[in-house]
């Protein structure tokens, strides 16, 4: 194909030896793409490759990398949502050995530079280096504008921001007041920087710096100026924080190491000779602190960076129109002059317009969108409104419409000048397809170190072309564009990727791990963190928090992206539906699962460098409750997060030397943050602890309410006095933690319960004191606590957070009381001699722990609140769940049943609610379904005696075979199986137990040789589930023993069976609580 190119031929001296010359441009390579260049700028980086030796990068070739670009034909897929277009390693492009991309006069001439070679009509483009601005850049016009964006002006912002990550403090100095420069004093100011000072020899650029925001300049043509005199003068004898070079000059380098202050920095960014050396004088360098170091591009990831700078620009914030001029290309040299002399400080070459045609392919097909980044609107910007919203416009009304995997797609706006491409149709198909089947590389295009970050930019009218994408599964959660942006898009946001190979990059733009939702969004998700997981896990100064979130700037002190994904996952299972639908996700479990998915890519993947922050993310990911593929996750989690707070110094906070009280308090927050799920969670999944002692005679050691008075008042969810008894309530449960050490140490020492072979069911005495010990630590907690936080809460409090929290901390207590004397009872039960009486005294107070558990439950459901439980929960319930099933069906009476039902109705709530919100619950479930199936009846039709003595008569109660008269005789509640079939009994708990500790079903073998194979309860099939009218008939095939009992029409003594036909579809799966009806009247 024809068309026009700057050429560089090599220098006879050091004046570049450039020319605008009429040649023709290669076949394409996958992966590349060919375009019609909109605009370009002129970099001094340019110039300068334009002079290096012929060794270095042979001659002739073509030059330029910040240019913008429409697309003309493609050969590849093009870029996909979630391409990073991101370079994190410095690649060597070997020019001598690549074919060449131009050709003029029968010369080769090289191309590729940057992964572009702007400087020409037509470019061929790596895919890679291509950010696409859909949806941003609006207009031609506005291309040609932004094209700097793609190098210099990013290099200038983004050294100021994040690299030298200049704050309200610094004092800035810039040396040479190009495009990099300018925009570096642009971005001082919007960071709001104290003492911003331009350098320069051009009196035009330093009247123009002190415009843009430079509060003081000097002339280095003034020869009775000394700079660094100047600077210490204009600093008040302090020197420069932040010291920034972009003219590449190695006297001005070393006089701004001179004049930068003692623990500052002095960054260059200009490109010096190949030959360049500095000498340093180590000592005196180590003694003042100070850091040298070099950066391209500032360090910006392009596809995010662009968009910023654009909205930046529309604001009125970087006026970056004060500083281009433009040029057409036969007028180059000009650009350059006025360039060299300062008559203009960035000269971009806008090029003309021409049209495509392609042989043998006639139809121009339908454009596909594939990377969308979204910028919000910004009602003040005048600039943004006065443009037109960024339409198909390539598409025709009477353009007949194709695309597929034979088809490459075409779109142009207008015809122009039509060349004429020698390529046939097969050759395009055959690109594509080859294509298609590769994942691209991104980082292919750098040169001589230099970093792939000279980005070419794509309009609206350039849209990339690719077949239509197949529809993504709602597993696979690829979510609109619309939906999730950049994080680097918010100023609070943080994240290291700087050890990052390639791929990892590659795979983890891909999978949207470096994508948040949109601002709407997004103050919901945090909102509803700081209500719902917050106050029970304070991880975060609130204050803090609020302070980096509404910040306008990015600042010093940022957020992991780790932790934010991890906060995203723990907050939206309270989510309104309409905001998770609104994002994508086709469920509550799809957003829990695709942002906990993000947060474990980003945690194996990134290694954050901040302990701190990673032991927060990863205990926060702790919450999740699934046991999918036999994995105790929440576990391993806490394991993690424990052994990262301890290599971060968390655990010994109480001891530290560090003056600074904000380190101490964020360590003291995040260590007894791990001390609170190491007692939760274990207390709940039966396991082992990780933390086993806690220094509590230290004076400083438990948490105070003065560690959390900034938040207190800083909380912008809850009033101060609501926050202030938050912060009690979570000390309250801090306190606890203390008495539940002891218990979890003796219930499950080893993450095992207590069988028949332990030295404390042999050991009865050491035993018993041990018991008793952790009886009274209970004991005196609650006393305590009930005296700050009486129950019902609801009587104390309207404030629904309260209620909530408050029932929260007492089904803690409840729940270590439930597994202490259940394990006594244990214990007790292989002491034949003194089993009855004492176990009859532990069974009450079984009973008594679980009626706490049922009345804190029965709470929450009445005011609705047990949508906001956390995924532990499920573990605390599962065996009174099973209890109160067993319950139900032993009753024999109507009123008992109705009372009985009223409780299991309950839990049973409270299973559906947490359901919906967390996979954990079905795993939960099933080990309940699968333990009560092994601890019954298999055929409830054959088995109505057992060879134990005892048997289930027509209404189901388990009772001596000599005594089915008397009903004082009938196990008719589970504390009475506890009592008279206590390996019954256990036989059903302990299975349940054991597969929450192992995380998989684990039937309970210790009891195997103590029980009969036919102790066994009645069959599920016959658990009533729901209460319903008393003269309702039964169906004969649902219980056939109780036939007789009905034809005679004995309703009284059979209403306990007058509800089975619904209890094997809601035994048989959980799936069923979603639908079935379970009143509340008998709450």
């Amino acid at each position: 194909m024809n068309t026009k190119f700057i050429a560089a031929y090599e220098p006879q001296g050091t004046t570049p030896d450039l020319r605008l010359v009429n040649g023709s441009v290669r076949t394409i390579h996958p992966s590349e793409l060919l375009i019609r260049v909109v605009a370009t700028g002129i970099c001094h980086t340019d110039l300068i490759f334009a002079t290096w030796p012929a060794d270095q990068i042979p001659y002739p070739k073509v030059l330029g990398h910040e240019g913008q670009l429409n697309t003309f034909l493609v050969f590849s897929a093009m870029i996909t949502e979630g391409h990073p277009s991101f370079c994190s390693k410095f690649v060597e492009v070997n020019y001598g050995g690549e074919d060449a991309t131009y050709t003029a006069e029968g010369t080769d001439l090289r191309g590729n530079f940057f992964g572009q070679s702007s400087f020409a009509e037509l470019a061929v483009v790596k895919e890679t280096s291509v950010v696409n601005v859909t949806n941003i850049i609006k207009t031609e016009e506005e291309l040609k504008l932004f094209a700097p964006l793609g190098c210099g002006f990013q290099t200038g912002a983004a050294t100021v921001e994040n690299v030298a990550r200049a704050n309200e403090k610094d004092r800035v100095a810039v040396l040479g007041l190009g495009g990099v420069g300018l925009v570096s004093i642009m971005t001082a100011k919007m960071q709001a920087c104290r003492t911003i000072i331009g350098i320069d020899r051009v009196p035009e650029r330093l009247e123009l710096a002190k415009a843009l925001g430079a509060t003081h300049v000097i002339n280095t043509a003034d020869e009775n100026i000394d700079i660094k005199d100047e600077i210490q003068r204009v600093t008040d004898g302090k020197g420069s924080s932040i010291t920034i070079d972009t003219t590449g000059n190695m006297g001005l380098i070393k006089a701004g190491l001179e004049f930068t202050a003692n623990r500052g920095q002095l960054i260059f960014v200009g490109v010096p000779p190949l030959d360049a050396m500095m000498d340093l004088h180590l000592v005196t360098f180590m003694q003042t602190g100070k850091v040298i170091r070099g950066t391209i591009e500032g360090d910006a990831v392009p596809a995010e960076y662009l968009p910023r700078m654009v909205q930046w620009y529309r604001e009125g914030k970087l006026p970056i129109n004060k500083l281009i001029s433009f040029y057409k290309p036969e007028n180059f040299e000009t650009a350059l002059k006025d360039m060299k002399i300062g008559k203009t400080v960035k000269p971009v070459i806008v090029c003309r317009k021409r049209s495509p045609v392609v042989v043998e392919k006639q139809q121009r097909t339908q454009f596909r969108n594939s990377l969308q980044v979204i910028l919000p609107k910004d009602p003040s910007s005048a600039a943004s409104d006065d443009l037109d919203s960024p339409n198909d416009a390539c598409l025709e009304p009477d353009l007949s419409v194709e695309c597929g995997p034979e088809s490459p797609s075409m779109c142009f706006e207008s015809l122009w000048d039509q060349p004429e491409i020698d390529y046939p149709a097969e050759r395009l198909i055959q690109g594509a397809a080859e294509n298609c089947a590769k994942e691209p590389g991104i980082f292919e295009m750098v040169l001589n170190q230099r970093k792939d970050s000279d980005f070419t930019i794509i309009s609206e009218n350039s849209r990339v072309h690719q077949t239509e994408p197949k529809p993504a599964s709602s597993s696979d959660a690829k979510l609109s564009g619309q939906s999730h942006i950049i994080y680097s898009y918010y100023s609070f946001l943080d994240l290291d990727i700087s050890g990052l190979l390639p791929d990892d990059i590659n795979y983890l733009e891909a999978q949207g791990c470096f994508r948040v939702p949109t601002p709407e969004a997004l103050d919901e998700f945090v909102q509803e963190y700081f209500l719902h997981v917050h106050p029970a896990l304070p991880l975060l100064d609130e204050a803090w928090f609020w302070a980096i979130f509404t910040r306008p700037v990015r600042g010093r002190s940022n957020l992991s992206l780790f932790v934010f994904q991890a906060m995203l996952f723990t907050a939206c299972s309270f989510l309104p539906f309409s905001t998770l639908r609104s994002l994508g996700f086709a469920s509550v479990h799809n957003a829990r699962d695709t942002y906990y998915r993000r947060s474990k890519l980003l945690f194996d993947l990134c290694s954050e460098r901040n302990l701190v922050s990673s032991a927060q993310g990863a205990l926060l990911l702790s919450y999740n409750g699934t046991m999918k593929d036999q994995k105790r996750t929440n576990s391993i989690w806490l394991s993690t997060a424990i052994h990262l707070a301890q290599a971060a110094g968390a655990d010994q906070f109480h001891t530290s030397l560090n003056p600074s009280l904000t380190t101490v308090n964020e360590l003291k927050r995040l260590w007894w943050c791990c001390i609170v799920r190491d007692r939760i969670l274990p207390l709940g999944m039966r396991r082992q602890l990780h933390i086993t002692s806690l220094d509590v005679a230290h004076g400083s050691f438990l948490p105070t309410e003065k560690d959390f008075s900034r938040e207190i008042d800083g909380s912008r969810v809850y009033a101060p006095q609501t926050k202030r008894t938050l912060v009690r309530l979570f000390i309250t449960l801090c306190e606890l933690t203390v008495p539940l050490t002891d218990v979890i140490k003796i219930v499950y020492p080893t993450g095992r319960l207590t069988d028949t072979h332990s030295p404390v069911v042999h050991d009865a005495q050491q035993g018993r004191e041990s018991l008793q010990s952790c009886e009274a630590g209970l004991e005196a907690w609650f006393e305590r606590a009930t005296i700050q936080f009486p129950t019902p809460a609801g009587i104390i409090t309207r404030e629904e957070s309260l209620v909530l929290y408050t029932n929260l901390l007492y089904i803690y207590y409840h729940a270590a009381c439930f597994a202490l004397y259940q394990h006594k009872a244990f214990i007790i039960s292989q002491e034949q001699a003194k089993a009855t009486s004492e176990l009859q005294r532990t069974k009450s107070k079984i009973e008594d722990a679980a009626l706490g558990i049922t009345e804190n439950l029965k709470e929450l459901i009445q005011l609705r609140l047990e949508r906001f439980l956390p995924i532990s929960i499920a573990a605390y319930i599962a065996v009174p769940l099973v209890l109160h099933i067993l319950d139900v069906r032993l009753a024999k009476r109507p009123l008992q049943i109705a009372q009985k039902q009223g409780k299991l109705n309950v839990y049973i709530e409270t299973m559906k609610a947490m359901q919906k919100l967390y996979d954990g619950v079905d795993d939960v479930w099933t080990f309940i379904r699968t333990a009560i199936d092994y601890a019954t009846v298999q055929d409830a039709e054959n088995e109505t005696s057992l060879q134990n003595g005892y048997s289930i008569n027509a209404v189901g109660c388990l009772g001596s075979k000599s005594n089915l008269t008397n009903d004082n005789e009938y196990a008719n509640d589970w504390g009475n199986v506890l009592v008279m079939e206590p390996v019954l009994y256990f036989r059903l708990s302990r299975t349940i137990d054991h597969s929450l500790a192992l995380g998989r079903y684990s039937e309970d073998s210790t009891l195997g040789l103590a029980a009969p194979h036919s102790a066994r309860l009645p069959s599920p099939r016959l658990f009533v589930i729901d209460i319903g009218s008393p003269e309702q008939n039964v169906d004969a095939t649902t219980c056939k023993h109780d036939k007789a009992s009905v034809d005679n029409g004995d309703r009284e003594s059979d209403a306990g069976q007058d509800q089975l036909l619904s209890a094997p579809q809601i035994l048989e799966d959980i799936n069923e609580f979603i639908t079935y009806d379970f009143g509340m009247e008998d709450l």
